[in-house]
């Protein structure tokens, strides 16, 4: 959890690029908010992968291919109600 912070708290364009990013950053450690795990865990429980299986890869071809850039912009749009869903509980602890 240190490092994702220390990660989303770098200015440079790399930061959260995979392939750019160095095999281990050198970020300074963050101790992590008080209840982050409980709040994982219960985000964890909402989206679990029984129910919601991830595509497979005709499945995400398929849908790339009628709907260009619909699977980006879903996950873009899932990527922000998460963090507004940590942000929230994060505030009301």
């Amino acid at each position: 959890m240190g490092e994702l912070v220390g990660m989303l708290n770098r200015t440079d364009a790399t930061a959260l690029d995979p392939e750019a990013a160095p095999a281990k950053l050198n970020v300074e450690k963050v101790a992590a908010p008080a209840g982050i795990q409980e709040l994982l865990k219960e985000m964890e429980a909402a989206y679990p992968i029984d129910k919601f299986p991830n595509p497979t890869a005709e499945e995400s071809r398929r849908v790339r291919d009628a709907y260009p850039g619909f699977i980006e912009r879903c996950s873009a749009y899932q990527g922000r109600h998460l963090v507004r869903m940590l942000r929230d509980r994060l505030n009301s602890i």
